[in-house]
């Protein structure tokens, strides 16, 4: 595969968007994507709002199997296992 990539972006006929996309997959290969960061935020960079007044008990005790570790280890390491308080 990348000697053909290769081969696509060396030749002298292969057109210029071609070879920039041939290159661009070598490169991507070779070195990795470049990593992109993304961050995620409530409304004006706030915190995630989350209404859980119409969970059922069945789906608070599921978020609490899957999210009470974490705030066991918030806990342990002097964060806010509530959620409540300034970040």
């Amino acid at each position: 595969m990348v000697e053909r990539l290769v081969a696509i972006a060396s030749s002298a006929k292969t057109p210029e968007g071609a070879a920039v996309a041939a290159i661009r997959e070598i490169l991507d290969r070779g070195y990795g994507k470049p990593t992109q960061a993304h961050e995620h935020g409530g409304l004006g960079g706030g915190p995630i709002a989350v209404d859980l007044t119409g969970a059922t008990d069945e789906q608070l005790a599921a978020l609490g199997a899957l999210f009470g570790p974490l705030a066991a280890a918030g806990a342990a390491a002097g964060g806010d296992p509530g959620g409540t308080g300034a970040a």
